[in-house]
């Protein structure tokens, strides 16, 4: 049927991440698993992060925001598709380190507007920082 996606077809980014693993030689895909971010770029993200919760960023800096955690998204992507092809399994909810991972938080819901001032709610992301850090740390592969 036309319009139709066959869901077990790979998606172009899938597609895109498995072209960029299969070029790696064994010695660089252990390299890129071992990555992480340096003390300053992770206390520049806690920083940003902070402004978020207190009131926001400059436009300038939700630039610097979006891309610096682009970066560490597409990152976290390859090392899971490296451990994937490894037969590393992802760790596991309960684990301390847990990989970032996509959430779907359905569609928005804008709600009806009300004399009171609407408070900002940021659930989960003080844990989502606390999972980047550790995920930004080195990994050791055996």
């Amino acid at each position: 049927m036309r319009g139709m996606v066959n869901s077990t077809a790979p998606t172009m980014l899938e597609r895109l991440l498995d072209s960029i693993v299969d070029q790696l030689p064994p010695e660089a895909a252990e390299v890129f698993t071992n990555l992480y971010a340096p003390d300053d770029v992770k206390a520049r993200l806690d920083a940003l992060a902070e402004k978020i919760l207190s009131g926001g960023l400059e436009p300038a800096e939700q630039d610097e925001y979006d891309g610096l955690m682009q970066i560490v998204h597409a990152v976290s992507m390859i090392q899971e598709r490296i451990d994937l092809r490894h037969g590393v399994q992802p760790p596991s909810v309960t684990d301390s380190g847990t990989y970032i991972e996509s959430v779907d938080i359905g569609s928005p819901v804008v709600p009806m507007p009300t004399s009171t001032k609407p408070v900002a709610q940021f659930d989960g992301l003080e844990a989502l920082l606390d999972d980047l850090d550790e995920n930004m740390r080195p990994r050791s592969r055996g």
